[in-house]
């Protein structure tokens, strides 16, 4: 093997660990606890039903150190590619960096959902997505474009909206 490359290989791995832990110290990330259960409890009171939930516990972070993640989130700069790097890419990626790097695994991922013209209702396209919980002084339910960004607070009989786009939740993994 080219010694130049099992160099390289070596020390993309220690970039990337010694990266964790840096944001980890940068972030400060204080998190909380809450059970599947309060988790299934707190998205139905929002009107989300259909949802999964592989864990028994979950970990989510204040608002503000989720604005912070999010403002130096890099998943948001990488290029769309129609399926190889697309919509559920965005979603899964965003989720397991998360859950990677700062322990949080309350982050959901949309795994189905219908994109209509928030006008005229018309069909768009099926589309994936994060679901981000976060306590602001208690519980709030966000929606997250990982694409770019953006948020949207969830709350029960509100039309979930992107700027001309209204996303219809079909079903949720956490």
């Amino acid at each position: 093997m080219n010694i130049t490359l099992q160099m390289y290989k070596k020390l993309g791995v220690k970039l990337i660990q010694n990266g964790i832990k840096m944001l980890n110290i940068a972030f400060n990330v204080k998190l909380k606890t809450m059970s599947s259960g309060n988790l299934k409890s707190l998205l139905a009171s929002k009107g989300l039903l259909k949802t999964e939930f592989p864990d028994n516990k979950y970990w989510y972070p204040s608002i503000q150190t989720m604005r912070d993640i999010l403002e130096y989130d890099w998943i948001d700069n990488k290029k769309y590619i129609l399926n190889r790097f697309d919509c559920s890419s965005f979603s899964e990626v965003f989720k397991s960096h998360l859950k990677e790097i700062y322990g949080i695994n309350c982050i959901g991922v949309v795994k189905h959902s219908e994109q209509v013209n928030a006008n005229t209702g018309k069909h768009i396209a099926w589309h994936r997505f994060n679901i981000i919980i976060v306590d602001n002084n208690g519980l709030e339910v966000y929606a997250l474009e990982p694409q770019n960004d953006k948020v949207v607070k969830i709350e029960l009989n509100k039309r979930l909206i992107f700027g001309d786009k209204e996303y219809k939740i079909v079903d949720i993994e956490f």
